[in-house]
């Protein structure tokens, strides 16, 4: 085994601060320069453990795989002690150990396969209704129109909402709350220093938890497992407790911003990868065109279209919606045979581990024939993570994304104009700027490759894409 690269000194804080800044470029940069298993040790900083960045299937698996040992550490920057933030951020993306094992029993029933197919007609019935509201033939931001579809799904599709007014309430409450609080060096400031009633952060984390609150209130009185929101409110915690406005707060802020945050920025990258690949663009119209005359509770004629398939998983493996998975080592370790410290902080990069030449031939290009002809595991397509902590909307995510865009393309040709600056930035997930331009025109066959500016050049490589 070759010799581990550790950082350390000026160079291990710099790299600390990159990854902060852009992770991204800096997840690249890292494993261009060092290899697939890079400790960066902060030793000066109280002797804090070091952090180690890794790529690879082979690493994934076996950090995935151990999730007792290699556990959760939550998806937001902390804030002071007690803070409401910090009750917000305990959800069930920072449970481990009994408490998760008890609410992994609670909520996986709620995900599997059949149950999405129970209420698929109700998916396709709101996708319908919502993309009557799109206009044709002029130019709209398409990040609030698919960000309102998302939440509606959510609202009615998983949690099925009684009262969809305080469950998009709520939705809107976790969706401002997560851009403040996002993984960035103003958000770590801001949660860590700062203090209400003068922390914008901390106002909208207290706006936050009300919300949810209320929105918990909605299911007084029903069983556990009716529904998401049912189980996180009326079900008891680990120890037979019933659970705290605290738990409510944070599992629901958790459930609830995964349930569509993730979704609408994917569906964001597809229209955008649509708009700059004219061949996949007319391929994917072919195969979809006749959605509209597919019954809406036949999910099996949406789930097994092949071409839709491979665009959706393209897209995943360039886009991953958690780029960097974090896990904090809870015991002494080895990591395929390296020693890792208790305390240790692990840096799983999804974004790299998806780009393997080995695996993936070409690997910053948007291919999606390339899924016709390979298999690759939850530990090589590191979309969803992997191992028994994968995520439990998969199949969720699948059916919203494919009937999404099964229905934009049987319905309009969608062109980004050109010129149009489209950014990207990592925020908990990999999200788009403020604004994506795009023309929804009637589906007329003239597709051709939308040509951008901004800083989406930097991490996707679109200019090399263009060639044809």
């Amino acid at each position: 085994m070759p010799s581990a690269s550790i950082l350390t000194g000026f160079r291990a804080y710099q790299t600390i601060a990159q990854l902060l800044l852009d992770p991204l470029s800096t997840s690249r940069d890292i494993t261009n320069r060092y290899g697939n298993f890079t400790g960066i040790s902060l030793s000066a900083l109280k002797q804090r453990p070091p952090t180690f960045h890794v790529v690879g299937s082979i690493y994934a698996e076996a950090v995935l795989k151990n999730y007792d040992t290699f556990r959760n550490g939550g998806i937001i920057v902390k804030g002071y002690r007690n803070s409401t933030h910090n009750h917000l951020r305990q959800g069930y993306f920072s449970a481990n150990g009994a408490e998760y094992e008890h609410y992994i029993k609670l909520f996986g029933p709620l995900f599997r396969k059949k149950l999405v197919e129970e209420v698929y007609p109700v998916i396709a019935e709101i996708v319908t209704d919502q993309m009557d509201r799109w206009p044709t033939g002029e130019v709209i931001n398409i990040i609030p129109r698919v960000n309102t579809l998302m939440k509606h799904l959510a609202s009615q599709g998983m949690f099925k909402d009684p009262d969809i007014i305080r469950g998009i309430r709520a939705a809107d409450m976790v969706e401002q709350h997560g851009r403040l609080s996002g993984a960035s060096i103003a958000g770590l400031i801001a949660a860590k220093y700062g203090r209400p009633p003068f922390s914008r952060l901390h106002r909208q984390a207290k706006a936050t938890y009300d919300a949810i609150i209320e929105w918990g209130k909605t299911r007084d009185g029903l069983e556990p497992r009716s529904d998401v929101l049912s189980t996180i409110a009326n079900a008891t915690d680990e120890f037979g407790r019933p659970a705290s406005a605290d738990r409510i707060a944070g599992y629901g802020w958790t459930m609830l911003g995964a349930s569509y945050d993730t979704s609408t920025s994917i569906l964001t990258w597809l229209l955008v990868f649509i708009s700059t690949h004219p061949e996949v663009a007319r391929k994917l119209h072919e195969e979809v065109r006749d959605y509209q005359r597919i019954s809406p509770s036949d999910i099996s004629a949406i789930m097994n279209l092949p071409y839709l398939d491979g665009v959706i998983k393209e897209a995943l493996r360039l886009v991953p919606p958690a780029p960097i998975q974090r896990r904090k080592t809870h015991a002494d370790a080895e990591l395929v045979g390296r020693p890792i410290p208790v305390g240790s902080q692990i840096l799983i990069s999804a974004w790299m581990t998806n780009r393997d030449p080995d695996l993936y031939p070409d690997p910053d290009r948007f291919i999606p024939e390339r899924w016709g002809s390979i298999s690759r595991s939850p530990y090589q397509w590191l979309t969803f993570s992997a191992g028994p902590r994968r995520c439990l909307g998969i199949w969720f995510a699948l059916a919203f994304l494919k009937t999404i865009i099964a229905s934009v393309m049987a319905r309009w040709r969608p062109e980004i104009p050109d010129g149009s600056k489209v950014s990207m930035k990592v925020a908990v997930t990999v999200r788009p700027g403020r604004e994506v331009p795009i023309i929804l025109n009637k589906p007329d066959g003239n597709y051709r490759a939308s040509r951008l500016t901004g800083n989406v050049h930097r991490y996707l490589r679109i200019s090399e894409l263009y060639r044809s």
